[in-house]
């Protein structure tokens, strides 16, 4: 759960597993000057990128930036305004597309368009993930529980993937054990009791410590 934090809170890195909410689909613009002028916002397919870059640069936009960053776009006005995010090896992209006149005028931008609304989606998605997390933990901790932090990291798969795992809680059994005297057995509980609530209390301590300090570094209030 801190890892999930700290992703949102510091960006996402090439190696890390990126949420669905932050996974989204937009439309390719490019602006560009030709004979009759300048045009902005001009959508294009990637059919109509080169070939050498194709297969890299397409419609499909990961957002690895910081919540923070996310939240900012997310304010922007109007509502209505189209906010550039640049796809990976823009640079390169424009210069084949000038080099070869594939755009019949000289591209002087080339990026994603998104508007604030989708930005704000993917915060709300935070927000909902956070409330997710809370509530699968009360929902799915019994109060037996002697693995709770894989219920914790069940909680965490559900709320960012919508995928639950099924954990089963069963005692061990064989013909071979030894029976344990009625009051060791009641002590042996109470261990086990007392160990299982520590656990789950720093669990969710530590839940609420990302929450609290996603929240406030983001201003949120619920």
């Amino acid at each position: 759960m801190r890892d999930w934090a700290s992703r949102e809170l510091d960006g996402y890195g090439p190696e890390d597993e990126l949420p669905q909410y932050r996974r989204l689909n937009a439309p390719l613009c490019v602006d560009m000057i030709n004979m009759r002028g300048k045009s902005t916002g001009q959508m294009i397919t990637p059919m109509h990128l080169p070939k050498m870059v194709r297969d890299d640069i397409t419609n499909d936009v990961n957002l690895t930036t910081r919540i923070s960053e996310i939240e900012e776009h997310a304010r922007q006005q109007p509502p209505a305004k189209t906010l550039k995010t640049y796809p990976p090896g823009v640079e390169y992209a424009i210069t084949l597309m000038n080099s070869d006149g594939h755009q019949n005028g000289q591209v002087i931008d080339f990026y994603w368009a998104l508007t604030p609304a989708v930005f704000g989606g993917v915060v709300d998605a935070v927000r909902t993930t956070l409330t997710k997390m809370v509530g699968e933990l009360r929902a799915t901790t019994p109060d037996d529980a002697d693995i709770p932090s894989e219920i914790a990291t069940n909680a965490m798969t559900f709320a960012v993937t919508g995928k639950r795992n099924k954990i089963n809680f069963a005692a061990a059994q064989g013909s071979s054990q030894t029976p344990i005297p009625e009051e060791k057995e009641s002590r042996r509980w109470g261990r086990i009791v007392a160990t299982v609530v520590a656990a789950v209390v720093g669990i969710l301590l530590a839940f609420a410590g990302a929450l609290f300090t996603l929240m406030q570094t983001q201003g949120w209030e619920f």
